[in-house]
């Protein structure tokens, strides 16, 4: 199961909690105290952090700087559960697991300015951020088309006045930001 010198390297010397115990070694929470007890390893108070947290020290470095739960538990020592339940006690937002997860899920649209919104709450909003990028540089949207562009006014499936012939659609600029 748990033999004692892991139990005591894991919980004292690196400061695992028994929540993170009992997760790791698939058992609840009441086993792990037993197996403290029967180990003679005095078991902390939970309503103390571990060394190394504190609110504004986990604000900065899992908020604001986007570091994951498993690079703040190997800097500390400490498992990635253990770091999650601080942040929610100190009722800091904690992003939902998975490898596709971005800082803006920490931030609820509310935090966003009213006429921003629709651009970074609706679907793919670093796409549109990549575009306004791209445009910035010109000083109108027509003058960032290419020459073979119809202008912005063309509708594509009704015939310029004049024209005799159908212009084709202008193709997308790239709006991927450059490396």
């Amino acid at each position: 199961m748990l033999p004692a010198e892991t139990f005591r390297d894991l919980y004292i010397d690196r400061g695992w909690s028994i929540s993170a115990l009992a997760v790791r070694y698939e058992v609840n929470r009441r086993r792990i105290t037993t197996l403290a007890t029967a180990y003679d390893i005095p078991l902390r108070d939970p309503s103390n952090p571990p060394p190394g947290i504190n609110r504004r020290w986990l604000h900065e470095q899992y908020v604001r700087r986007g570091r994951s739960l498993e690079d703040l538990g190997a800097e500390l020592g400490l498992h990635p559960t253990t770091i999650i339940s601080w942040c929610r006690r100190y009722n800091l937002p904690v992003r939902p697991a998975g490898a596709n997860v971005h800082r803006s899920a920490l931030y609820p649209a509310e935090a966003i300015p009213p006429e921003l919104r629709p651009a970074l709450t609706a679907a793919r909003p670093w796409k549109r951020l990549a575009a306004f990028v791209h445009l910035r540089g010109y000083p109108t949207l027509s003058a960032s088309a290419p020459p073979h562009c119809p202008p912005p006014d063309h509708h594509p499936h009704r015939p310029r006045s004049g024209s005799s012939h159908q212009h084709r659609r202008c193709p997308r600029a790239n709006t991927r930001p450059g490396p």
